[in-house]
């Protein structure tokens, strides 16, 4: 089971966080009341400890968002406010429990326990393949009638092989449940993020590393073009760094030339800076395209000076440090992003969510799967009526008002084209004051080569 830990003290959320995960489960925390908020309405998490005093947001708005969105998830405050005001205040807004600070951890474990038994039905709280019964609440396993002693981790990859019986679950899905993706796990990290970077961005990726912020601004180049960005719906920041050696070339082909022209440090004038911003902006809408199943889009912020970007993020926070090579003619340089780990873990956890796959049972059901891929995918449709002629004299001597005949008899059949590829042919016709389009016939696909997917 995964928990939202919402406190924006570190010691005690790395207390907490470690005890829960000692107890088998997963957990993510948050020291940001807006990121919380965007956190916990826009990810699925079994339960949230909400601090009540945290930056930008405060608790009591966080819960009554979260209340809004998702009525039935429970919400523990962790708090140091004792007034019964503040309890009852709380209580009313939508809380489950309320916990003062100082705290005993096993109260805090109990409490977390009662409330996942009382929101979960029996089917969901208990696992259950032939003899083999996995608890998720009480974390017990037993086999027929004998317990069954798990570490934190083989409860955990059990829970989850359990819980996707039947379907086919990758490695790195498996590495982003089991050892959740906000701890430092070494190596293994770097091929899930590179698995991640293969299935949702096209490009060269040069490495993928999870890092903290600090290691991260200390790895770029002095002579760097910097900038933030905002990740919408989380509302975080996230930073993009362009090697000034491949912006310079970048400029000299969107201003039309070749691309070309050897390095030489200097200042970024005025017109470059602007340049340089339009291309970030492409950057950021490729991305965002490249990751709309996911629901995250980049927005511009400004160009950040070297001496400012240290104070963009936490220093000790960990991100998903990617690096992206670019070669032009006669330069190369890198494309570098840093994005917060908490929103990484989050998106991975949506992708294996949303893009995990059951066999079709039966010809009707593979049918309808088919169908809504076909109706989900961004393909552009057209009703195209080919081959219209016009003198150029004719476009030369247009005004307003005048009629362009064309040598086209309305009787005429049009093409549907879909994604490039002509399917039908079609009659444009009128009902009311609509134009509307009557299919005629399919139009036959030609053999030999290769066919489009």
């Amino acid at each position: 089971m995964r928990i939202l830990i919402a406190e924006d003290d570190s010691a005690l959320a790395g207390f907490v966080c470690k005890g829960l995960e000692a107890e088998h489960y997963a957990v993510d925390v948050s020291g940001d009341g807006e990121q919380a908020r965007a956190l916990a309405t826009e990810f699925d998490y079994d339960l949230v400890v909400l601090d009540l005093t945290l930056p930008r947001l405060d608790g009591v708005t966080i819960l009554k968002h979260i209340r809004s969105r998702k009525p039935n998830m429970p919400v523990l405050v962790l708090t140091a406010r004792g007034r019964v005001e503040d309890r009852v205040s709380c209580l009313d807004a939508g809380a489950d429990d309320y916990l003062m600070k100082p705290f005993s951890f096993s109260e805090l474990s109990a409490r977390i326990r009662a409330l996942l038994r009382r929101s979960r039905a029996p089917l969901q709280s208990v696992l259950a393949i032939e003899d083999l019964k996995l608890d998720r609440v009480e974390h017990r396993v037993t086999r027929g009638n004998r317990a069954i002693e798990l570490t934190s981790k083989e409860f955990a990859l059990l829970e989850y092989l359990m819980r996707n019986a039947g379907r086919r679950v990758t490695r790195a899905m498996i590495i982003e449940h089991v050892w959740n993706l906000s701890f430092d796990t070494a190596t293994n990290l770097v091929d899930v993020y590179v698995a991640f970077l293969r299935v949702v961005f096209e490009a060269s990726v040069v490495s993928a590393e999870h890092l903290s912020y600090r290691e991260y601004l200390q790895r770029l180049p002095e002579v760097t073009y910097l900038c933030s960005c905002k990740l919408k719906p989380m509302d975080v920041p996230a930073v993009l760094q362009l090697d000034l050696s491949i912006a310079f070339p970048l400029i000299d082909l969107l201003l039309g030339g070749e691309g070309k022209g050897k390095f030489e440090p200097r200042e970024v004038t005025e017109i470059e800076e602007q340049i340089l911003e339009s291309v970030v902006q492409i950057i950021f809408r490729e991305l965002g395209v490249a990751w709309q199943a996911l629901g995250l889009e980049f927005r511009f912020d400004r160009r950040q000076q070297a001496a400012n970007a240290s104070r963009l993020m936490p220093p000790d926070d960990k991100t998903l440090a990617l690096s992206f090579g670019i070669t032009m003619p006669e330069a190369r340089g890198t494309l570098n992003l840093a994005i917060p780990a908490a929103v990484s873990t989050a998106l991975l956890r949506k992708m294996s969510a949303d893009w995990s796959y059951r066999k079709p049972q039966g010809p009707a059901e593979s049918k309808e799967q088919v169908r809504a891929r076909i109706l989900n995918c961004p393909f552009e449709v057209e009703l195209d009526v080919s081959a219209i002629r016009v003198p150029a004299e004719q476009l030369v001597d247009l005004y307003p008002g005048k009629l362009l005949v064309f040598d086209h008899s309305v009787d005429s059949p049009a093409t549907l084209v879909v994604g490039d590829q002509p399917l039908y042919q079609a009659f444009v016709m009128r009902h009311n004051r609509k134009r509307v389009a009557r299919l005629n016939r399919a139009i036959p696909r030609p053999t030999g080569g290769k066919e489009r997917s």
